[in-house]
């Protein structure tokens, strides 16, 4: 039986994901209006956006939520996003 802790972190853990998708979305559509340059070199610096996505998760929840991302453009969308949150602020200025 899962534990109710065990359960609060696979519910967080969910949640960051699925908040974060949806922020990148937005943040992409912006990327590629603005920079051709990024969109060329994006499976190129996917590994490092998403070494910083999971850096600034843990840091943020304080290592409460372990996150980790496998598919590489999936890490690099992400971890992108999770800049652009941070560097920005709010995402929605977009």
């Amino acid at each position: 039986m899962v534990s109710p802790s065990e359960q609060m972190i696979h519910l967080q853990s969910q949640h960051i994901s699925v908040m974060l998708q949806k922020i990148c979305s937005d943040w992409m559509v912006y990327l590629l209006k603005q920079n051709q340059w990024f969109w060329q070199h994006w499976v190129q610096i996917g590994e490092e956006l998403m070494h910083f996505a999971e850096e600034m998760l843990s840091q943020t929840y304080n290592d409460f939520v372990s996150v980790k991302f496998t598919d590489e453009r999936e890490c690099a969308s992400i971890g992108d996003k999770a800049l652009s949150t941070l560097v920005f602020g709010d995402w929605k200025v977009f």
